[in-house]
């Protein structure tokens, strides 16, 4: 589709909100999804502390049956709570994107017919398959990764702090300058996200267009040129991917450099404050086991926000075919088939002083009038 039907820039909000009729009907299952990921993190988050109890039991020579017990109950627990909440929010995810085809489809086919001569049929395709396909990301990858990233990170922040707050302010500073740096490249995330999109559906309608003239591109010798024009639609799409991949390359080095120069100082000062008996070691095991889940949340965040940025640039490009208003035929006022096509006299199709037009051309049809006679063949051939 053309650019220029391009809305201007909406804020996130309102982007989010036109995800709603998408998952409207999934609210349900969401909400369990929620539960039981709200349970897998607070098992994940007593595991450290777990830990903890262990190897201070080996230091004061208590027996280590109850703590080790514990441990193996609730990591257990969390990998099941952990498997059960992926199965359902995969499933939940494809549901979504089936409603989203179902919805998109159904409104293509009810396009005004001048539309479709506006507008690249492959690039609307596009939108159907690998469009639609993002949404399946944005609600696996996206906001559920985002939510349950935020409440891991928010755990291990108040449980660092019940460990040690010096060391947790040298991990937030650190913390604070990644993500800085990371949302700054959203916007630029998500508007390469939507000239890939684009430039894919532009190499889509080259390839529909070229193989449905095949017969035509064969007769008049012209294969080599159209093999170039597809080549060409097709190294836009790379030069887009390319872009792309650029700025997702950013991403992750950025929160990795930040977390890896906190772990380093924590390793440091932490030692030297288990040396001189100001925190024991269990301690200490147990602030770098949730500074290792500080990480894996901000990576899966990192990660979930450059999926939801490619995502939203996804639904922009479907909500436009989905803005474009829709005629209503009158089917119920049609003969059925085997009406039109029961034997009788009379003309099967009858047309009386008709004119027709392209887009406020010149008369391609000017006050024609004919019969089509049943079991007969009329064409109406141009200068085609």
């Amino acid at each position: 589709m053309s650019e220029n039907n391009a809305r201007p820039a909406v804020p996130e909000r309102a982007r989010l909100a036109e995800l709603w009729p998408y998952v409207r009907d999934h609210t349900v299952v969401l909400g369990a999804i929620a539960v039981i990921s709200l349970v897998a993190t607070a098992l994940a988050l007593i595991q450290p502390l777990t830990l903890q109890r262990v190897i201070d039991d080996v230091g004061s020579g208590r027996t280590l049956t109850p703590a080790i017990t514990l441990l193996v109950v609730v990591t257990l627990s969390e990998a099941l709570f952990s498997a059960l909440q992926s199965y359902l929010l995969q499933r939940t995810a494809e549901g979504v994107v089936l409603g989203a085809r179902r919805s998109l489809v159904a409104h293509l086919l009810r396009l005004p017919v001048a539309e479709y001569d506006r507008r690249r049929i492959g690039d609307l395709i596009s939108r159907v398959g690998s469009d639609t396909t993002l949404l399946r990301a944005v609600v696996t990858s996206g906001l559920f990764d985002i939510v349950s990233s935020v409440l891991m990170f928010v755990g291990a922040v108040a449980l660092m702090a019940y460990v040690d707050v010096s060391l947790l302010l040298i991990t937030l500073t650190a913390v604070v300058v990644g993500a800085v740096a990371v949302m700054g490249l959203g916007g630029a995330i998500r508007r390469a996200s939507k000239r890939a999109q684009s430039s894919v559906g532009d190499m889509t309608a080259s390839v529909e267009r070229a193989l449905g003239a095949i017969r035509t591109i064969r007769a008049a010798g012209a294969t080599q040129r159209e093999t170039e024009l597809v080549g060409n639609a097709a190294d836009s799409a790379y030069r887009a991917g390319v872009d792309m991949a650029k700025l997702n390359a950013l991403v992750q080095p950025i929160m990795s450099l930040c977390i890896q120069g906190a772990f380093i100082v924590v390793l440091g000062y932490g030692g030297y404050q288990v040396a001189t008996g100001e925190m024991t070691l269990g301690d200490l095991v147990a602030f770098l086991l949730y500074l290792f889940m500080l990480v894996m949340p901000l990576g899966r965040a990192v990660h979930a926000f450059t999926t939801l940025q490619a995502g939203l640039g996804a639904l922009d490009r479907m909500q436009e075919v989905m803005r474009i208003p829709t005629e209503e035929a009158d089917e119920a006022s049609l003969p059925p088939a085997s009406a039109i096509n029961a034997p009788g006299s009379g003309a099967m199709l009858e047309l009386a002083d008709v004119s027709f037009a392209y887009d406020g051309g010149p008369a391609v049809l000017d006050q024609v009038s004919f019969a089509v006679e049943r079991g007969s063949r009329t064409a109406i051939v141009g200068p085609s």
